[in-house]
């Protein structure tokens, strides 16, 4: 079997096996089509002239502890049914990790069909969020003040783009800048009755901003891959004056439903709360390219020195045990060591603890790390830290 890059003219039978494999409408290509762009790179797999399975890899950069570093998202995971259970995929994850690490990426992030699945390539569940469904009679606001700013089909989005850019500034794995509109430039939202507006502070500065849609007599604000909506906020005054002026919708909408971060919470924005519902949902599942380099830029408290080692079946290369000497000041010192190790661990369950998605405090929780030396600083490594993915692909 062989595994390598699509070629232009085999991107048709891609989309072939897209379609088949996520049931989704397919049109034959017309004879005198122009090549479309291909935002992603695509790796193929299979044997003389046929195509088993395919998956895409979008570049983009994302907030990591900071900085800002590369990272692959993969999408367009399939396989014809025919030939699936013979190592097409694998053969696709392993050529594409190997080319994210040959060409400096960091991170590598999916929305999984399964999430069992692709903990077989070393991905592990990302940041979650909180999505509530409050009805607006539940809601207890205060005065906020500032002013809400309708955005119509072509106008100038840089507005919009700034309240995202302020409220994700903190967030690890939010990618930068944000491709999260970008259709919105393509097409005319308000003929699918979706309605963006943005608030700004009493200076003016963009601060929140809001996209949403009116699903079952809902105010849905969800981000999702059938519809891209959002409800982002820089802090609770911010959310405030969204979710006030929202309530003014209330005679055509029942409630409202949105997500935040993990972490973030609003129940002291509800009245009443009885009939409020917060559901905790996995948003998409990340895994860590680069060890050396993730724990090299990781945002550290204080100094010390932990011995990490670090099991990859995907990616030798991050496999082994890692000496991380660490300070606040410029950049941790990584090495290999054959020193023992203060804790073992496989990179998934590492993606975790350094984007800050779980801490040194759910060590006991999880199975998969062994910790042989209790007494290391793992807590000053390991800790909660914001962290949201919105950018689909």
């Amino acid at each position: 079997m062989f595994t390598r890059i699509m070629r232009p003219e085999e991107a048709p039978r891609r989309d072939l096996i897209c379609s088949v494999a996520f049931e989704s409408p397919y049109e034959p290509p017309k004879p005198d089509a122009e090549p479309r762009p291909e935002p992603m790179t695509w790796w193929v797999s299979g044997e003389g002239d046929r195509l088993y399975g395919c998956l895409g890899v979008l570049p983009a950069q994302v907030r990591f502890d900071g900085h800002v570093v590369p990272m692959g998202g993969v999408g367009g995971v399939a396989t014809l049914p025919q030939y699936r259970r013979q190592g097409a995929i694998r053969a696709c994850m392993t050529a594409a990790l190997g080319d994210l690490y040959q060409n400096g990426a960091v991170f590598s992030a999916l929305y999984p069909f399964s999430r069992a699945y692709y903990r077989k390539f070393g991905y592990e569940d990302g940041p979650s969020v909180r999505t509530w469904t409050i009805p607006f009679d539940a809601l207890r606001l205060p005065e906020t003040g500032g002013s809400m700013e309708l955005i119509l089909p072509g106008d100038d989005l840089s507005c919009a783009l700034a309240a995202y850019e302020v409220c994700a500034s903190e967030w690890n794995l939010s990618v930068a800048p944000t491709r999260l509109f970008d259709g919105l430039n393509r097409e005319n939202w308000m003929k699918d009755c979706r309605y963006l507006y943005v608030w700004r502070d009493d200076d003016g500065a963009p601060a929140g901003v809001i996209l949403f849609a009116k699903r079952d007599g809902l105010m849905d604000c969800t981000t999702s891959f059938s519809l891209a909506n959002c409800l982002l906020f820089r802090d609770v005054r911010a959310l405030s004056a969204l979710l006030r002026f929202a309530k003014g919708f209330a005679a055509d909408y029942s409630a409202i439903r949105f997500s935040v971060p993990q972490g973030v919470r609003v129940e002291s924005l509800i009245g009443e709360g009885n009939a409020a519902r917060c559901a905790v949902e996995f948003n998409g599942m990340a895994r860590l390219v680069n060890v050396r380099r993730a724990l090299e830029l990781c945002r550290v408290r204080g100094e010390g020195r932990a011995v990490i080692s670090v099991s990859d079946g995907m990616l030798p290369e991050n496999g082994g045990v890692w000496q991380v000497d660490f300070s606040p000041e410029g950049e941790n010192r990584v090495a290999r060591t054959d020193a023992a190790p203060d804790v073992e661990l496989p990179v998934g369950a590492l993606t975790q603890l350094l984007l800050g998605v779980r801490s040194a405090d759910d060590l006991p929780m999880m199975p998969e790390v062994r910790v042989h030396n209790p007494a290391a600083p793992l807590e000053r490594i390991f800790f909660a830290k914001p962290c949201r993915l919105l950018d689909l692909f």
